[in-house]
């Protein structure tokens, strides 16, 4: 597998508190996910999931947290897979570094 450049990106919270960063795999490439480390500066109260599909993976410390290890989280074509953040305060920024490497 050959590993990638880290995914960077980020997302600020709206009125209703939500910030969501989206990751999927590139063209047809199959992407593992070895970690994922998120952080919200002045994020006091809120609450940070990673899903896949929609479905969760697991929750993550929203003012600093990088969850990593096994099992890895496996995108095909089609998928995506967001960080999000719920009940932060408004204007609250979320920042998202993502490794991964590409599957064959």
């Amino acid at each position: 597998m050959a590993q990638r450049p880290p995914f960077t990106a980020a997302a600020t919270a709206t009125a209703a508190g939500v910030a969501t960063v989206t990751f999927t795999p590139r063209a047809n490439q199959v992407n593992r996910v070895t970690q994922v480390a998120c952080e919200m500066v002045n994020g006091a109260g809120a609450i940070g999931w990673i899903r896949r599909n929609g479905a969760p993976v697991t929750p993550f410390v929203p003012t600093g947290d990088a969850p990593a290890g096994d099992p890895p989280i496996w995108l095909w074509p089609g998928d995506v897979m967001t960080v999000e953040w719920t009940g932060a305060p408004a204007g609250a920024v979320g920042k998202v570094t993502i490794f991964y490497d590409i599957g064959e």
